[in-house]
């Protein structure tokens, strides 16, 4: 998925843009020219996995930041619950940035069975720390930690309120100093099973 640029700013759309693998993507994947992205990630994101405008319920602010209570609502259903409704496994990697401060909004409460990646957005790439300053002029309130996870839900029932999930969660220390392109092309090849098929990829870990 590529986001928050303009139509323009695409190889495929311009002589100007030189964008070879967002060109391979679209080539070899689908084309959403009836979809819009917004000015930043987050209203981006939410936007895509609803498929639903932003203004619609209340995401067309700024980013969700590591200390708001807030993220897509509960109310609003994502493509990976309607493809579990469809029979289908779910797995996500990358960035999620759609809210973090309660379980039930998180990647494996929205619809993921498992998921690889950072809660937050703007981590360092190499060593997925990520750092927060609080946004309030002359406040102090600052902190950096480490934005790493691997969650999978390992149960799932259904109680009178909806379904409950059980969720198995870990810090992913060992990936620190693996690049997230690395990092995220490793798990989707470990997912699908393909690994054998990219041996002469080279891994950018640091020494």
């Amino acid at each position: 998925m590529a986001d928050d640029l303009g139509y323009n700013d695409i190889g495929y759309n311009s002589v100007e843009a030189f964008t070879p693998n967002i060109n391979y993507l679209a080539k070899n994947g689908i084309i959403l020219d009836s979809h819009y992205s917004q000015p930043v990630c987050s209203p981006s994101r939410s936007q895509f996995l609803t498929g639903r405008y932003s203004f619609r319920y209340g995401m067309q602010h700024r980013n969700i930041l590591p200390t708001q209570p807030h993220g897509v609502p509960l109310t609003e259903k994502m493509l990976p619950e309607v493809f579990k409704e469809c029979g289908y496994s779910t797995f996500g990697t990358g960035k999620w940035h759609q809210g973090m401060f309660h379980e039930s909004y998180l990647p494996t409460s929205r619809g993921f069975d498992k998921f690889v990646g950072s809660y937050s957005g703007s981590s360092q790439h190499s060593t997925h720390e990520k750092c927060f300053k609080s946004p309030q002029r002359d406040s102090p309130f600052s902190f950096c930690g480490y934005d790493m996870r691997e969650a999978e839900v390992v149960e799932a029932r259904q109680n009178l309120t909806g379904s409950e999930f059980v969720t198995r969660e870990i810090m992913r220390f060992d990936l620190n100093g693996t690049h997230s392109n690395d990092l995220v092309t490793d798990e989707i090849e470990k997912t699908l099973g393909l690994a054998a098929k990219s041996k002469n990829r080279k891994n950018h870990k640091r020494t």
